[in-house]
């Protein structure tokens, strides 16, 4: 049997899924109500649906009675995993539905055409001060993109009264309307500030730009061709081509912000503070393998994982298909990507006299993988763009878990 009760806290949809007697919990329609007041109790019953009210002391479900509205929300989640069962003995759903959510007069509407102004994509309340729009979120992804050293701060805006489709937990589909930022910081200069926002309900309904700095940053404008070695520093400006090429090769579009990469106890909003904005809750997730050979499958899912994947947009060449990104149903080393496309796979196009495999078990000197990872200024360096200088964290973590295979 499940419970499911939509409400509304702080802005969010909460939704509660009581997995009871087994029953998976279907997605729900959408949710939504006004806040619960400060005792904790559902306003009055208007607009209130109710399937059938809940007697929770005693964990029995009477007829459908409008009662039900006097429950609080913690009284309707309290216990999970009580068996509830209509005065029949029968097994049933119960469903609360309240009132719908109202935006904000001050909710940011989808535009398909790029700002020439970062200061006009919704990022802040006022970029001379740097202050932040108030419902702007930060948050870090877990496995974070090596881009040569540069200091990233991410950012995010979700819709208000929105959801995001998480019936297939590799690759959510974000609402219409998200808008994401990242600020890159290159030897203590703020060079750019990239800005993805999908804009409508198709799956390349995505505008991709990057916004560069003035020398007084006091506003960043728009470099649709990019801007090699940007402000005077090393740092090159991507070009909306190349974001769209690193970008297009997963279906959510987005990289890094996903139930894998949200799934820490870090800086900004994680996995938990998402989960109620998800149409299916969360499943726990950790990578498999000891710690050598989590570090190293997360490297890759966040460096290599964005366009060697299993998805059909992923890169694609002769020769045996590679998938170096993890996916929340493995549940040992052999199951991943990497396990099973590229250990002990022989090489698909790449051609060095080192090496023959992908990657070659108990031996990185003679694996291809962490080789193209070292390589820079050639077409077969690794990632293939926006990075001149090797990572060195990446890279040693990658050799100590191919070694100990």
């Amino acid at each position: 049997m499940t419970l499911v009760v939509h409400h509304w806290m702080g802005g969010r949809p909460w939704v509660f899924c009581l997995w009871l007697a087994a029953a998976a919990c279907s997605a729900p329609g959408d949710p939504g109500l006004p806040p619960i007041d400060a005792t904790g109790e559902v306003p009055d019953a208007a607009g209130v649906d109710v399937a059938a009210d809940a007697d929770v002391a005693t964990g029995d479900v009477d007829d459908a009675s409008s009662d039900a509205a006097d429950l609080s929300v913690s009284e309707l989640t309290s216990d999970f995993g009580r068996d509830m069962a209509l005065d029949d003995g029968s097994d049933a759903d119960v469903t609360v539905d309240l009132a719908p959510c109202v935006p904000s007069s001050n909710e940011l509407q989808p535009i398909a055409i790029l700002p020439q102004l970062l200061s006009e994509t919704g990022l802040f309340d006022d970029i001379a001060t740097g202050t932040l729009r108030p419902d702007i979120e930060l948050f870090e992804p877990q496995f974070p993109l090596w881009s040569d050293g540069a200091v990233k701060t991410r950012w995010v805006w979700l819709p208000q009264c929105s959801t995001i489709d998480s019936s297939d937990p590799d690759h959510w589909v974000l609402p219409v309307g998200a808008r994401f930022w990242k600020r890159f910081v290159v030897d203590g200069t703020t060079v750019e500030t990239r800005f993805i926002h999908r804009f409508g309900p198709g799956p390349d309904d995505f505008l991709f730009g990057s916004y560069v700095w003035n020398d007084d940053d006091s506003d960043a404008v728009l470099a649709p061709s990019g801007e090699p070695n940007a402000r005077g520093t090393s740092h090159d400006v991507p070009s909306i081509q190349a974001c769209e090429a690193c970008h297009t090769r997963l279906p959510e579009r987005i990289l890094g912000f996903g139930q894998i990469q949200l799934d820490h106890v870090g800086a900004g909003i994680t996995l938990s503070d998402v989960a109620p904005r998800l149409t299916m809750p969360p499943t726990p997730f950790t990578p498999p393998g000891d710690a050598t050979a989590q570090a190293a499958l997360g490297h890759l899912h966040g460096n290599c994982g964005n366009c060697h994947n299993d998805t059909s947009e992923a890169v694609q060449f002769p020769g045996p298909h590679m998938s170096l990104r993890l996916s929340v149903s493995d549940t040992d080393v052999a199951m991943t990507g990497v396990g099973r496309t590229a250990i002990d796979v022989p090489v698909a196009r790449f051609s060095h006299p080192q090496c023959q495999r992908r990657i070659d078990p108990g031996s990185s000197d003679t694996s291809c993988v962490p080789l193209r990872m070292e390589l820079r200024g050639r077409v077969e360096q690794m990632p293939p763009i926006g990075t001149e200088v090797p990572d060195p964290t990446g890279l040693a973590r990658v050799r100590a878990f191919i070694d100990a295979l």
